[in-house]
């Protein structure tokens, strides 16, 4: 029986010309070469801890994985790995994500505008500058200061002291900073129209100089979307003449990784500027995972080169996923849940979304011989599976627009993985096909067939 073409891949969603969706599902290339790529179910999630306030506005682990900080709601904690919340004090609270940095003895927290300083004991804004974003390097904190082109430095291991003329000024376009960001040994400035990188120069006025042979002329269109991914940093970036772009920069050249259909959805969201991701490694993948405001969850795995969609089941559709924040702490991958006081654990071996079962489409591109109607016997679906229930529901499209339900089928179980074949499926000119599959077990599609006559 003939291969279904182009069945394992990720999304490329545009109405009416290109319908591929995965949801739930990311390409994995089988690296000995012995077969082609498989399409692997994405991680889900269990319950951890609740913190005593909401929402999470952010996560850090250090220490190599054995302390962890939070900030939800209003208060900074340290969550040990028993999931004992100890307060290290109250930080402003906007509802946006706040950010933590470490300098080996001292902890600064910027949140709702604000610098906060910890010694291990209770964090202060005593003598700290205002700061909407900032980071750390060679032992100096920095804070990029709101609505300016300027950012503070602390003094040298010491985030306590701030001296108000250890400062600089983005100087080579006049757009103010939007975030700092420090990625290796650089410190990107990223502003509404322009990206400058400075470095340590170890100069006695001031240590960080600019690097002029580092200019970028794109902005930040979404400021919590960068992330440090695969080498590099990436973000969600534009001018004034145009919508929104994913960028990935390995060096200082940033590469267009969105596509035009991606592109084209997110330009119909209300709300792409306050776009928050983050960025994590699992199985040999990188992943950057984005998440828009009442809108989707979009992940782009920097290994592969493409992109899929991730989603909770809220019992009728595929919603925004939860998950907001990560770190890696106590063996375990944590994440958030932007809504509320909930960290997750998140891994492969969890079968469900915090109870709710994961819903997994892949609807794949269309089928046509010269527009010559063609005559459908057969679609057979291969998969891997583990211990538990799976059914899988066949849908398809003669339209691009309007979807179709065949059966709900559960597989017939073989030596080395489970099959659903469904029969006498009629005939079209043009024909694009989905599936969806609930399991409370593993799921991986190795591989798709038509049978078809013309």
């Amino acid at each position: 029986m003939p291969r279904y073409p182009g069945f394992i891949g990720g999304s490329y969603y545009a109405s009416k010309v290109d319908t591929q969706r995965s949801i739930n599902l990311y390409p994995e290339a089988v690296e000995s070469g012995s077969r082609p790529p498989v399409l692997r179910g994405t991680p889900g999630t269990d319950l951890w801890h609740t913190a005593p306030k909401s929402p999470i506005r952010a996560l850090w682990s250090g220490d190599d994985g054995t302390r962890c900080f939070v900030v939800a709601g209003d208060t900074l904690y340290e969550v040990d790995s028993f999931g004992t919340f100890s307060s290290r004090g109250a930080v402003g609270n906007d509802s946006n994500p706040a950010e933590i940095y470490v300098n080996g003895t001292q902890l600064l927290c910027i949140s709702a505008g604000q610098a906060y300083i910890s010694n291990g004991g209770a964090v202060s804004s005593v003598g700290m500058p205002t700061a909407t974003s900032g980071g750390f390097i060679d032992g100096y904190f920095l804070a990029a200061r709101p609505d300016s082109r300027q950012f503070d430095i602390s003094e040298i291991n010491d985030g306590t002291t701030w001296d108000a003329l250890e400062y600089a000024i983005k100087e080579a376009y006049p757009d103010h900073i939007k975030r700092l960001f420090v990625d290796h040994s650089d410190v990107w400035l990223f502003g509404t129209e322009s990206i400058e990188v400075w470095r340590n120069t170890g100069n006695a006025d001031f240590p960080f100089q600019r690097d002029p042979g580092a200019f970028i002329m794109k902005g930040l269109k979404a400021k919590y979307s960068t992330v440090r991914l695969a080498g590099g940093v990436a973000f969600l970036g534009g001018d004034s003449r145009g919508s929104t772009v994913a960028y990935h920069a390995v060096g200082f050249q940033p590469k267009r990784v969105s596509t035009h259909a991606i592109e084209t959805m997110w330009k119909s969201y209300n709300d792409t500027t306050n776009a928050v991701s983050f960025a994590y490694s699992d199985n040999g993948h990188d992943f950057w995972v984005i998440q828009f405001p009442n809108e989707g969850t979009w992940v782009y795995d920097a290994t592969t080169q493409i992109w899929h969609e991730r989603s909770f089941w809220d019992g009728s559709d595929h919603a925004r996923w939860k998950p907001q924040y990560h770190c890696e702490a106590f063996g375990k991958h944590l994440v958030g849940d932007y809504g509320s006081g909930k960290i997750f654990e998140m891994g492969g071996e969890i079968m469900d979304d915090d109870g709710t079962v994961i819903k997994r489409l892949r609807a794949a591109p269309d089928v046509n011989q010269d527009g010559r109607p063609i005559f459908y016997d057969q679609f057979q679906l291969d998969l891997l599976t583990g211990a538990g229930t799976l059914s899988a529901t066949l849908e398809y499209t003669d339209d691009g627009a309007t979807w179709k339900t065949r059966d709900t089928l559960s597989p017939a179980y073989l030596d080395f993985g489970a099959r659903v074949i469904w029969r006498r499926l009629g005939r079209s000119r043009n024909r694009a096909w989905r599936v969806q599959i609930e399991s409370s077990g593993l799921v991986v599609i190795t591989d798709a067939f038509i049978n078809n006559n013309n």
